[in-house]
């Protein structure tokens, strides 16, 4: 199950193993070459934009590459640029709407900066303020937002789990659940109906 990484540049040396692997049975990158890392002229801009420093992990993650092409069944690890963009975006949303009368209730903070996003408005998000750098969020944008609990490089090593759902069949590069069923690493469900099963087997 999980692999243990005591580090982001452990992290990126687990990614691009199974990148390149994946890459060599496809014949082709599957989503073109990894991008460079950002320089610290770019790191500096960036949170200079943003308001807030990055956590030392997460300026670790951008600096060795600018985002990564695939991630689980989302759309992958924002570069930079759409991260600043999409924060943006949203604290925009939260300004423009009434103030919140639940003092519980949160939808979205300026110290938030949105690292994964699902493709339907959702994020996997890094809080950046003093108190809770470097802890995630997960964000919805339609009930708000909820800390998961977990560290970035926490959430980065559960996520290499979730790489193992995609295999390489007859040229394409799929998730178990779209093989055919008589395929053996057909599943029928979503990948975290698969990491649960994982879980049981090896219980």
């Amino acid at each position: 199950m999980s692999r243990a990484v005591a580090s982001v540049d452990e992290f990126w040396k687990a990614y691009e193993a199974w990148y390149d692997r994946i890459s060599q049975q496809l014949g082709e990158h599957p989503s073109g070459e990894l991008p460079p890392g950002a320089s610290e002229a770019e790191l500096q801009a960036a949170e200079q934009e943003f308001g807030f420093p990055l956590p030392a992990d997460l300026r670790a993650f951008y600096a060795r590459h600018d985002g990564a092409p695939i991630w689980g069944g989302s759309e992958g690890f924002s570069d930079l640029k759409t991260a600043l963009k999409k924060a943006a975006m949203r604290l925009g949303i939260k300004q423009a709407q009434a103030p919140d009368t639940d003092d519980d209730f949160v939808w979205w903070k300026e110290s938030y900066f949105p690292v994964v996003e699902d493709g339907a408005g959702n994020a996997d998000v890094v809080q950046c303020d003093a108190e809770n750098a470097g802890r995630m969020v997960n964000f919805d944008h339609e009930v708000g937002s909820e800390p998961t609990g977990e560290t970035f490089l926490q959430f980065l090593q559960a996520g290499l789990d979730r790489l193992d759902f995609h295999v390489v069949s007859d040229g394409e590069l799929l998730g178990r659940d779209e093989l055919p069923e008589d395929h053996p690493d057909f599943f029928d469900g979503d990948v975290e109906d698969w990491l649960e099963h994982k879980r049981e087997a090896q219980a």
